[in-house]
C-alpha cells in the first residue's frame, strides 16, 4: 500500500502515475520517468562519498544505477 498524503489520500509514486490516473487512455506502464534517475544524480552530487559507498557512479554506464555513473 502507498502511504498517504496530510488528507489520508494515496501518495503517486511520480508524475507518469499521477497523469495515468488522471486522464483516461493514458497508459503508464509505456513511458518512463526519470525523476528517480535524476534525484540520485543530483544526491550523488550532494554527497559523493555516500554515493560511492552505496555503489552509485565510476564505472562508465549509463544507467546511473549501482555501478552506474550519476554525474
Amino acid at each position: 500500500m502507498k502511504p498517504a498524503n496530510a488528507r489520508g489520500l494515496p501518495l503517486a509514486r511520480s508524475d507518469i502515475d499521477v497523469l495515468g490516473s488522471e486522464v483516461d487512455g493514458f497508459e503508464p506502464q509505456h513511458y518512463f520517468d526519470q525523476q528517480e534517475l535524476q534525484a540520485a544524480r543530483a544526491a550523488a552530487r550532494r554527497w559523493p562519498l555516500l554515493a560511492s559507498l552505496l555503489g552509485y557512479g565510476g564505472t562508465g554506464s549509463e544507467t546511473g544505477g549501482p555501478g552506474g555513473p550519476v554525474a
